[in-house]
């Protein structure tokens, strides 16, 4: 009988390039998030820090032009706040379809294990029933033409020889 060969060897090998190559794109989007997040943070403090010397400088008297100018700086920075909340929002939402996307590919990989695994089983089934069908023959031939079966005793006849 030929040596057992997996057949879903490619399959797996395929589905686990595909599964490395998910992850890896969702790791890069884990990073594009903790880049935003900062990005966000950093944007709130400078948005603090023109809150705060907007209002210093109302409290010790600011040219109009001044306060524009603050003022204009604060919108700038609420713009960009609004527009890395959107960011993220939509980075969150490629992260969630990336991590449904991984656990497909990971159910398929588990499937493909149980496949081969089935198929293991049933070559060895078929292995086991054709070294019993073996045997069998073996020994109703060995009986029918009057030798003896037993593998470990020689033959009577064949002890004479000696």
């Amino acid at each position: 009988m030929n040596d057992f060969k997996f057949s879903l060897e490619k399959m797996k090998e395929y589905k686990n390039q595909q599964i490395k190559k998910e992850k890896n794109t969702l790791m890069r989007l884990h990073v594009k998030l903790n880049a935003l997040i900062l990005t966000q943070q950093s944007v709130m403090q400078q948005s603090e820090k023109i809150c705060f010397d907007l209002n210093s400088r109302m409290m010790s008297g600011v040219r109009v032009v001044d306060m524009q100018l603050l003022e204009i700086k604060k919108s700038a920075l609420r713009n960009e706040l609004t527009d890395i909340a959107a960011k993220i929002e939509n980075v969150k939402k490629s992260i969630e379809v990336q991590q449904k996307t991984v656990i497909e590919i990971s159910y398929e990989c588990t499937e493909l294990a149980k496949l081969e695994e089935k198929q293991k089983s049933e070559y060895l089934h078929r292995l086991d029933k054709e070294n019993q069908n073996y045997i069998e023959e073996f020994i109703s031939h060995h009986i029918s033409s009057g030798k003896n079966p037993d593998i470990n005793e020689p033959a009577a006849e064949e002890t004479s020889d000696i």
